[in-house]
């Protein structure tokens, strides 16, 4: 230390060389915020509103002898499915309903939810883990009624054509980047109504 007292450069150099050697603050990484999940005025929505109709309109008893409602579906671009929207019946208010989103490629479920939701009014459940969609790749979504047997408690909301088939249910329908490719209605694997209907299972974007 004495010759740094005597040499002020090298004085000045020690302090310098301290100073350095002093360890770094530590990093602050700040969360990243998720996109908002917002429930109004959906894809969805803007595609099935204009199907109910005078002529045809909304009907909550619609294919009431099917547990299982479900259509297919893809996005333009790649999308992220953050929540569902779902209005059960009166009886089954208090049951889980079983939401899947299956993917017809890799011919496996893909996402689960479920939940029980309100009979007044479409509610709306998160999903767990937000679902990443491969943009042009078909998707099925399907919900599943608790009830033990389909009728009248399978009912569920959906637009539906006349029995013979005409009316403006057809597939495909597009609402920006959602395309619904087709639908089914069934119970125990046995179909009663493909491409007749759609089933209001709102799907909500980021």
């Amino acid at each position: 230390m004495k010759n740094y007292l005597k040499n002020p450069s090298l004085l000045f150099l020690f302090i310098t060389l301290l100073g350095c050697s002093q360890p770094d603050s530590p990093l602050v990484v700040l969360p990243v915020a998720s996109a908002p999940c917002v429930t109004t005025n959906t894809a969805f929505q803007q595609l099935y509103n204009p199907l109910n109709t005078t002529a045809f309109p909304e009907s909550q008893a619609g294919y009431a002898s099917y547990i299982t409602h479900e259509y297919t579906f893809n996005s333009a671009t790649a999308a992220t499915i953050c929540s569902v929207g779902y209005q059960s019946q009166p009886t089954l208010e208090t049951l889980n309903y079983q939401i899947e989103i299956f993917d017809t490629v890799s011919n496996a479920v893909v996402s689960t939810l479920t939940a029980t939701f309100s009979a007044t009014a479409t509610s709306y459940r998160a999903l767990s883990t937000p679902l990443l969609l491969v943009a042009n790749r078909s998707y099925k979504i399907r919900r599943i009624s608790p009830a033990t047997s389909a009728s009248p408690n399978g009912a569920g909301r959906c637009v539906s054509n006349t029995i013979s088939g005409s009316g403006n249910v057809s597939f495909p329908k597009t609402s920006g980047n959602l395309t619904i490719t087709g639908s089914n209605f069934y119970s125990n694997g046995v179909s009663g109504g493909a491409n007749s209907g759609l089933a209001y299972i709102d799907i909500v974007f980021e």
